[in-house]
């Protein structure tokens, strides 16, 4: 009927639950946001947590009703799936099966599939025993003792691979309980909330106690399944208000608390109507009996009792005396020695009668005055700890360490007092001291910053080096935290960095630490977690890497600066290897249209069609020496240059290559004279200026002007070693962003640049600034934040003119009649070169092989009168031809032709022996003029 009447309870309240739940929906919660329901996993069979109700055939359980306050609390609603064990319920959880597990211990390996709240209870695996049991005082008396425990319980995994216990294993707890009830085993081992839910189901309270400190302490809370991280903050919201609410409360004691009482009001009520009418109906016929059965039972009772009182004065006898502790029993009167234990009389090395015998004041080295004193101090309880020394019978005096209090036996009180020598711990405690002064001066006078950090991010400690590194007092730090010196290390950052470093294992990496200036010291920080007593510290020193790091950033530059010249090399290289290809393809272009200008009327159009192919061919030419000038393979010619016509090319390609909605305004005035440069490199530094102009204006509209003057100055707008004269001034200016106060000073250093990573090498502005220092000349900049850019270059002026160039062709060119041996491996080339030379009358023999060419010499090389070579070809190179020419006949002249070759200049050639170079592509009155000359002063000598 009691069982009857509870599941109805538990049914209405259940239906209540359900109806204020739908009250409460009516609200805007986070569960509105989640918007569902969510599956609660549990295994079938984990009392208290989780079990079957047996009655309802529905979940329930401690951790059951713990998940439905909480879900009651976040306005969502959980519906359980149960599971045969925790194998299967874990592995629902990882395949996403369930949302929450409502109570599951804490492990690394479970962290890795779900989030956990804040623990709501925990897991103490304890040793258990019979209260009756004497064979057991501690955990160390186990040994070879039979110990119970449940196969899928925590504790028979952590038992069993300790490997030391004689392990009897059950399948359910309950069966385990009675075991240790009937003597079957002489301990269990089982978590502390199991025990105390079975010990409150079964009544046996007084029949089971725990024995020593637990094994083991797991914590455990609910565990939502990652993925679910605003279910899981939802929960964890309302977790603290809960455990500290009294619901949880009831709930505890609901499963844990005292068990209810059998014999309620009701029940002794009803029973006492029932046996008094029994007891008036059958006093007669079973009072003989029942009185019989009731002495019968008080006998028993008295004699259990009698041998119970036996038994526990004879165990506490034996834990008084074979107890490892010094134990004295002193009568304070007259400070008698009333009892003592084995161990007294082994520490004071006084046979028990002896030790007996004697007074408290025989073995104190105080006063009886004093001991007086301190023992009416214990009585009264207001000392409880002494530390007095003692004497030994063999006169030796040790260190001890008193706790006494009062004890009545009969009518007397006594003091009873345990005693623990504490001689070794002193010199412990001495040479621990000694230790601590001599690290504490090692660290004091150590070079490098060191700091002691509690767990909580404040400072506990520092040396001197970290108060002279920051500047500040050791006062000044030990008031800050971690974020007070390290920028980079929130508080919270810190409190992570602490959880996520294990104890004593090493950690090492860079940071900054702030100077009391306010500048910022790069360290190196070398530490880890250590324990001292129960507290944990982070001990880190740190390293001021402020000249490494110089050092670094040095090295990184020479690194940038190295890379850079090895891709210029390779540039350089590649640049001049397509110009020797350019050069052959030119050769024939404008030496071909050179004699078609020869042969065709001036005024015919087929003239002034081939007039424009020589044009475009001397245009090539011209970017040929570019390219050459840029691969550093030709030597810079210093010619008097027109500026304006060099403007205009670059302003034709500058067009071409910047946007249109930047408008480029030219102010160019043809009337500029001269000035003595090399054309190529004015084109490259008008192009680098007009582009870096391009550049600050960026991807907006803009403008970008560009003005060519010429000018008599007797003083100029910023300092320079110019002096006064007449100057041709190249001005571009732009309205971009412009340069600060503090770039502008750096803009001409080499690699300094401003333009992103990969848009610049920084090499720009310096080659320009050493291009115009080679031509005598100077570059100011004029700049405003946020208005724009001027940029002045100033040429001397070589001469005045008005003169433009004009296509000139040789009138009259010299001629002759000499034997010429001619070589070249381009078939082109060598038509084009003989052409020309038999036009003008000479006698040409043509090879295009090097190693024919040497055996025709050398068949008869009195025959020849000059010979003309080109340097880059297989076989035999066009300078190792020369000399084995020269060594057959030391007279003969050889001209060398080359449009690039790191193999030949004209210092060589002067070497050698080599009277000519020419450089591709050649025109045909330079042929000329060098043949009929090398032949002349051949004939002179």
């Amino acid at each position: 009927m009691y069982k009857k009447l509870r599941s109805l309870y538990k049914i209405s309240v259940f239906f209540i639950l359900i109806l204020m739940m739908g009250i409460f929906s009516l609200k805007v919660t986070e569960a509105e946001v989640l918007n569902k329901d969510f599956i609660a996993g549990m295994p079938k069979n984990f009392p208290p947590q989780f079990f079957i109700d047996t009655e309802s055939g529905n979940p329930t359980g401690f951790a059951v009703d713990v998940m439905d306050a909480v879900a009651k609390r976040c306005g969502i609603s959980i519906n359980y799936k149960v599971f045969e064990n925790w194998k299967e319920t874990n592995q629902a959880a990882k395949d996403g099966l369930i949302d929450i597990i409502p109570n599951m211990g804490f492990t690394s390996e479970r962290k890795t599939f779900s989030y956990f709240t804040q623990p709501y209870e925990t897991f103490r695996i304890n040793f258990y025993i019979r209260t009756t049991s004497s064979s057991l005082q501690s955990v160390s008396d186990i040994g070879n003792k039979k110990v119970g425990v449940v196969v899928t319980n925590k504790a028979c995994f952590i038992l069993e691979k300790k490997g030391q216990y004689n392990l009897v294993k059950v399948d359910l707890s309950e069966d385990l309980i009675w075991k240790l009830i009937a003597g079957d085993v002489d301990c269990i081992a089982m978590p502390k909330p199991l025990m105390d839910y079975l010990i409150h189901k079964s009544r046996l309270t007084d029949h089971i106690i725990a024995l020593g400190d637990p094994l083991v302490e797991i914590k455990r809370g609910i565990a939502v399944i990652k993925g679910r991280e605003k279910l899981f903050q939802l929960l964890q919201s309302n977790m603290d208000d809960f455990i500290l609410s009294q619901d949880f409360k009831d709930i505890y004691k609901k499963w844990y608390g005292l068990p209810e009482p059998y014999w309620t009001s009701k029940r002794i009520g009803i029973m006492s109507a029932v046996l008094l009418g029994f007891t008036i109906f059958g006093m007669a016929i079973w009072r003989y009996r029942f009185m019989t059965k009731v002495n019968k039972e008080l006998e028993i009772a008295v004699r259990d009792r009698t041998k119970k009182i036996e038994e526990s004065e004879k165990r506490y006898k034996q834990m008084f005396l074979d107890n490892q502790a010094i134990k004295l029993v002193i009568d304070p009167i007259d400070g008698s020695i009333v009892e003592a234990n084995n161990a007294a009389c082994i520490f004071y090395q006084y046979p028990k009668d002896k030790l007996l015998s004697i007074k408290i004041s025989d073995i104190n080295t105080l006063s009886f005055e004093r001991i007086k004193e301190e023992m009416d101090a214990a009585i009264s309880k207001k000392i409880r700890q002494f530390h007095f020394s003692h004497k030994l019978a063999n006169g030796e005096i040790r260190d001890v360490e008193v706790y006494s209090g009062p004890i009545n036996v009969g009518d007397k009180t006594l003091l009873f007092s345990i005693i623990h020598d504490t001689s070794e711990r002193k010199k412990a405690e001495l040479a621990i001291q000694k230790s601590e002064q001599k690290y504490r001066h090692l660290i004091q006078t150590a070079s490098d910053a060191i700091y002691l950090i509690s767990k909580n991010g404040r400072f506990t400690d520092v040396n001197a080096a970290a108060c002279n590194m920051l500047s500040r007092s050791r006062e000044e730090i030990l008031n800050l935290d971690i974020s007070g010196i390290d920028p980079n290390f929130s508080l919270k950052a810190f409190l992570d960095f602490w959880k996520e470093t294990p104890l004593s294992e090493p950690r090492v990496f860079e940071t900054k630490h702030l100077h009391k200036d306010g500048s910022l010291v790069p360290v190196e920080v070398s530490g880890q977690k250590f324990k001292v007593g129960e507290e944990v510290f982070f001990f880190g020193i740190a390293r001021n890497i402020t000249d490494r790091k110089k050092a670094e950033i040095e090295r990184e530059k020479l690194q940038v600066r190295l890379q850079q010249a090895q891709k210029m090399e390779s540039i350089g290289n590649l640049a001049g290897g397509i110009a020797h290809d350019f050069n052959n393809i030119l050769s024939p272009i404008i030496g071909m249209s050179e004699l078609l200008l020869e042969d065709l009327p001036k005024k015919s159009i087929e003239y002034e069609n081939v007039e424009e192919i020589y044009k475009a061919g001397k245009r090539g030419s011209e970017l040929v020496k570019q390219i050459l000038a840029f691969s550093r393979q030709s030597e810079k010619e210093m010619v008097p240059t027109c500026i304006q016509n060099v403007l205009k090319e670059v302003m034709k390609l500058c067009r071409a290559s910047i946007p249109i909605d930047i408008e480029i305004k030219q102010d160019i005035h043809p009337e500029c004279g001269l000035v003595l440069a090399d054309p190529t490199q004015v084109h490259q530094i008008a192009m680098n200026i007009i582009t870096n102009a391009y550049h600050a204006i960026g991807s907006k509209s803009g403008e970008i002007k560009v003005r060519l003057s010429e000018s008599s100055l007797t003083s100029f707008p910023q300092k320079t070693s110019l002096s006064p004269g007449r100057y041709v001034i190249l001005s571009v200016s732009d309205n971009g962003h412009g340069i600060s106060p503090d770039t502008i000073s750096k803009i001409f250093d080499p690699y300094f640049t401003t333009k992103e990573r990969g848009k610049g090498t920084g090499l720009g502005l310096s080659v320009v600034y050493g291009i115009i220092t080679q031509h005598k000349g100077d570059i100011f900049v004029k700049s405003e934040e946020g208005k724009g850019t001027t940029f002045e270059l100033f040429f001397p002026l070589f001469r005045q003119s008005n003169q433009t160039e004009i296509l000139k062709t040789v009138e009259s060119k010299p001629i002759g009649n000499e034997r010429i041996l001619l070589v070249d491996d381009e078939p082109p080339i060598a038509k084009l070169q003989k052409c020309i030379l038999e036009r003008l009358g000479y006698r040409i023999i043509s090879r295009s092989n090097s190693i024919e060419a040497l055996e025709t010499f050398k068949s008869n090389p009195d025959s020849f009168d000059l010979v003309i070579s080109d340097v880059t070809m297989p076989n035999i190179t066009g300078d190792v031809l020369a000399e084995e020419m020269i060594s057959i006949r030391p007279d003969i002249p050889i001209i060398l032709c080359t449009g690039f070759s790191e193999r030949i200049d004209e210092d060589k050639v002067a070497a050698l022996g080599i009277k000519g170079l020419l450089m591709k592509p050649i025109a045909s009155s330079k042929m000329a003029e060098m043949v009929r000359q090398v032949l002349d002063d051949n004939k002179k000598t």
